[in-house]
């Protein structure tokens, strides 16, 4: 009876061996396009102690340009395709109208370098929405001020 239950469990296993491969199968032919938004705002900072080396004005837009290349070169072996759509803006009004564009064109995810003021309003106009901070050092947004759809690419400074 032991050997009978043991050959069950072994077919039982095999049997959800090749269900998994024929689903991953066909998820693998289905292409996958994500999208993902690019937001930035960077008020004027004022006179720097220091202009030997500014800070980019592109900076938060190269890295993400940077990062959708690579994960287009890896992601076409698994049939996915990545792109980024960009805007970059003046006022914390536009970044909100442009935000507001882009969901409208079904983007759910976001790359944000703006302040912590415009995350948290990005924050509560996109509920919907996954938010990667990486602009705003903040320590206050992860933890008395935490919000629930943000997650962060900048270490703490805590």
């Amino acid at each position: 009876m032991r050997l009978l239950a043991s050959y069950a469990l072994l077919y039982l296993l095999a049997i959800a061996c090749a269900a998994g491969v024929a689903t991953q199968s066909q998820a693998a032919q289905a292409p996958l396009e994500v999208r993902i938004g690019y937001l930035g705002y960077r008020p004027d900072p004022g006179p720097l102690l220091s202009n030997v080396i500014p800070e980019p004005s592109d900076a938060g837009l190269r890295g993400a340009e940077l990062a959708v290349t690579d994960s287009n070169s890896t992601g076409r072996f698994l049939n996915h395709s990545y792109a980024l759509v960009s805007a970059r803006v003046d006022s914390p009004e536009a970044l909100l109208d442009a935000a507001n564009a882009q969901h409208a064109q079904g983007l759910r995810l976001f790359v944000v370098n703006a302040p912590a003021d415009s995350l948290r309003q990005l924050s509560a106009v996109l509920p919907d929405s996954l938010i990667f901070n990486a602009g705003s050092p903040d320590d206050r947004l992860r933890s008395t001020d935490c919000l629930s759809n943000v997650l962060h690419t900048l270490p703490s400074r805590a």
